[in-house]
């Protein structure tokens, strides 16, 4: 998790630029160090380590919970730990059943800071309220659903 937080943080500043645009921005070599992103001048993680942190968080709150009580839906401590992430995001209002060790990160970490997060995350995330609420979200005769991530937001919430 690490490594992958150090790679998203080396990779933040051109994370949607085409190789020309690195080229031009950083010479025939690209990319070599840290460069400023998401207002940090020395590199910064993405959406993409956010939702690994919150994974983890998820499936440590499962365990903890499995182990004390004897009872547990991992499924459901995932899926409030999203929420909880959700919540740093500004996309639903932070409340206080919003909590955990992450969500406390002091702000000038930037753990939970608003960064560009990923369209699959988002609606994935809110796919889970509007679930929670008993409003269907299923797409009719398709495969995709707005609950599944895509591209490397299914990456980001797999590696614990």
């Amino acid at each position: 998790m690490l490594a992958g937080a150090v790679g998203d943080a080396l990779g933040a500043s051109i994370e949607f630029d085409s190789w020309g645009t690195i080229r031009a921005r950083f010479g025939e070599r690209g990319l070599t160090g840290y460069a400023p992103a998401y207002g940090r001048s020395g590199g910064a993680i993405t959406d993409d380590t956010q939702m690994t942190l919150f994974t983890a968080d998820g499936l440590i709150r499962a365990v903890n919970r499995w182990e004390g009580k004897g009872v547990c839906s991992a499924r459901h401590v995932v899926h409030h730990a999203y929420l909880c992430w959700l919540a740093t995001q500004g996309t639903i209002p932070r409340g206080p059943e919003h909590d955990g060790w992450l969500i406390e990160v002091p702000r000038g970490i930037r753990a939970c800071r608003r960064c560009a997060p990923g369209r699959s995350a988002v609606s994935m995330s809110r796919s889970m309220i509007r679930r929670a609420a008993g409003v269907s979200c299923a797409r009719r005769r398709r495969v995709w659903s707005p609950s599944m991530p895509i591209g490397s937001d299914s990456v980001a919430m797999s590696p614990p």
